[in-house]
């Protein structure tokens, strides 16, 4: 299976990028699962989170079960094994590890579940900016708590010099079960021109 048909059979036709050999940075991995998935989609992966033992450690785990070089039970065959886990902490002003600055700036920054607090959105634009240059592609997910920490996000990026667009899914039907609302939102942002 290639990326047009997963992203067909995932309903994703709309995603108009090709991850194939993009340099890639999962902000805020939690379990890993979105950055694991753009890696199997080819990009080389940098999955980080917290400064946390525990889950770094479930981060490494992780990606190193779904991530070998060999044909995996959802029938996609891995075209890449170079991601790698490291600990990020969001900071205002960034602070970036040396070892990520090496990387930066990266073609595709992810992020789901990452917009939640207002204080947390400062350090996380801060940080996006920190990682990106004007050829970024920016994706991130987030359900929607408090929509002032939404708009807060939003106006936010667009401060730094970031525009966005709300990325439209296909009418859904609440009967359905894989439905998730309308309190999810993703947003696609690139540095303006």
């Amino acid at each position: 299976m290639n990326q047009e048909q997963l992203f067909g059979k995932a309903g994703l036709h709309w995603l108009d990028i090709c991850l194939t050999g993009r340099s890639c940075i999962d902000l805020g991995s939690g379990t890993g699962i979105v950055g694991i998935a753009c890696a199997k989609l080819g990009a080389n992966v940098l999955l980080t989170d917290i400064d946390h033992p525990d889950i770094i450690a479930l981060l490494e785990k992780n990606a190193g079960q779904n991530l070998l070089p060999s044909k995996v039970s959802d029938g996609l065959t891995i075209v890449n094994t170079k991601s790698q886990v490291l600990p990020l902490e969001w900071n205002s002003p960034a602070v970036i590890p040396e070892e990520i600055q090496k990387l930066a700036p990266f073609e595709l920054i992810v992020g789901a579940d990452v917009v939640y607090s207002m204080e947390t959105v400062v350090k996380l634009v801060d940080t996006i900016a920190a990682l990106a240059d004007k050829r970024s592609d920016i994706w991130i997910g987030h359900e929607h708590r408090d929509p002032r920490v939404s708009d807060h996000f939003l106006v936010l990026m667009k401060e730094r010099g970031f525009k966005s667009k709300n990325v439209k899914r296909q009418a859904a039907n609440p009967d359905d079960p894989d439905y998730i609302g309308d309190h999810v939102a993703l947003y696609r942002f690139k540095l303006g021109k």
